[in-house]
């Protein structure tokens, strides 16, 4: 049975892919100085967060309650120091994951992310964007879509001035420290291809991998059963096959509380969240991280390794490179599973013609996302933060 979730108090970029629909993307960390201008802030900012109510113009499970897709989607996060500083109640905070508590700071040895580091030291750290340096509490995620030149819409820079007139109001701090050609804020886009005289995005990372690929269905997602079912074929959980079932009814969505928090999980339990439910109910975890490609190490890395490969099976190099980028992923460049399909150029899109513009890194803030392991890939940036529609 579907669950009916109340999606105006859920965000948008929960139950919704963001990438697709907004190729560009700028995030701004805050500090809070005073408590109660910070939950001044929230109170007011929060109108403008993007809930999960579909949009009407989007004709796809449209429900009966609707909304304008909104020029910029806004989402907003807590680190655990940010709702210390925010005056919560030290009985609600300390029942919080210590994972959440200690931060991913603290937590970079186990992550692999402080690579470089002396035993006691935080030398790994020091290769970290200097923002890290200050202590991020709230995290202002600005989602906003391009023209057919691949450049920003001017909507994006208005909220992100909106956004700064609303801090200085409030006395909140906007930390400074992000890579590119603002310090204030880490922007991020898609990659681009180039039609004809316009560019419009792809769903490719810089490795030449298919992304956006993992986007699991749960229970409640689409608000009606019937679409549940459908968008849960190769995006759910396996069901025992019936007598007279096809593999496709063997899916089924996830449960909801695998995803948010207040709703039972696969186990049917739902978890003890900390009080009150008007702040955690139908939130959840969220991880922003920020990657480092170095595509020019990865494809040496890869022509020196198939020669060797293709020589030793008798294979084509072009063959053999796919197939150990299959091995290491654990699935071809175009999302097959490894071993379910051979590599076939045939079967492969090509990379596309990329504008001098393109963005040097990736950056995620869905709550699952997947990469391939690989030289020189480097993990540098790591804030997790629950999130929520409502203060």
């Amino acid at each position: 049975m579907t669950q009916d979730l109340d999606l105006a108090d859920i965000q948008g970029n929960i139950l919704q892919d963001f990438v697709s629909g907004y190729p560009v993307a700028r995030f701004v960390l805050l500090h809070v100085t005073e408590p109660e201008k910070g939950r001044a802030f929230v109170l007011e900012y929060r109108k403008k967060v993007t809930t999960a109510l579909r949009w009407a113009s989007s004709g796809a499970y449209a429900q009966k309650i609707q909304t304008t897709k909104p020029d910029v989607a806004i989402n907003i996060a807590f680190t655990y120091t940010g709702l210390q500083a925010l005056g919560l109640p030290t009985r609600m905070l300390a029942r919080l994951p210590p994972e959440f508590m200690d931060g991913m700071k603290m937590r970079a040895p186990i992550l692999g992310d402080d690579e470089g580091a002396n035993a006691g030291d935080d030398g790994g750290l020091m290769k970290w964007d200097p923002v890290w340096g200050e202590r991020a509490h709230i995290l202002i995620g600005l989602n906003g879509l391009l023209d057919d030149q691949g450049h920003a819409e001017p909507a994006l820079q208005r909220e992100t001035d909106a956004l700064l007139a609303l801090c200085q109001q409030y006395g909140l701090t906007v930390l400074s420290g992000h890579a590119g050609s603002d310090n204030r804020w880490q922007d991020a886009h898609a990659r681009l291809a180039k039609n004809k005289a316009t560019y419009k995005p792809v769903p490719m990372e810089h490795f030449g991998f298919i992304d956006g690929i993992s986007n699991p269905v749960f229970e409640g997602q689409f608000g009606d059963p019937h679409a549940d079912a459908a968008m849960a074929i190769g995006n759910g959980k396996v069901m025992a096959k019936t007598q007279d079932g096809d593999n496709d009814s063997r899916w089924a969505p996830l449960a909801t509380g695998e995803f948010l928090l207040g709703h039972p999980d696969e186990a049917q339990e739902t978890e003890d969240a900390a009080p009150p439910p008007a702040i955690m109910r139908n939130g959840t975890f969220l991880v922003y991280r920020k990657l480092h490609e170095n595509v020019g190490s990865f494809n040496a890395y890869f022509a020196k390794a198939a020669a060797i490969y293709a020589k030793a099976n008798n294979v084509p190099v072009e063959d053999a490179s796919r197939i150990l980028k299959a091995k290491m992923a654990g699935r071809w460049e175009t999302a097959y599973r490894w071993r379910s399909r051979p590599p076939s150029p045939s079967g492969t899109p090509s990379t596309p013609n990329m504008p001098a513009r393109t963005s040097t890194g990736l950056m995620s803030i869905s709550p699952i996302a997947t990469m391939p392991t690989a030289p020189n890939v480097r993990s540098r940036r790591i804030c997790a933060a629950p999130t929520r529609a409502t203060a």
